[in-house]
């Protein structure tokens, strides 16, 4: 069954080609098809769709990476998103 992540956004696929280390695998192409736009999941995974365990795209999280996505495609998880994850793990939501 497919999971829901806590965030995702979605970014033009030319925004992640971007990357100087976006080398995809033949099976991850095909996950894309002709895609125009990819999610990037808060533990910075590439898929084809929302779920965060389906559809994988990429996944080679280096220190590189984070810093593309935080310092490039400017990829945060809303503060407010953060906070209602942890209430809702406390029992709190």
């Amino acid at each position: 069954m497919a999971t829901m992540g806590i965030y995702c956004k979605a970014y033009p696929l030319s925004s992640f080609q971007s990357f100087g280390h976006w080398d995809l695998a033949p099976a991850a192409e095909e996950e894309i098809g002709n895609q125009d736009y990819l999610f990037l999941q808060e533990n910075y995974v590439v898929t084809a769709n929302v779920y965060i365990d389906e559809n994988i795209v990429y996944n080679n999280i280096t220190p590189e990476w984070i810093v593309f996505c935080k310092n490039t495609l400017h990829f945060e998880v809303p503060i407010d998103v953060l906070q209602a994850d942890e209430a809702a793990a406390n029992g709190m939501a």
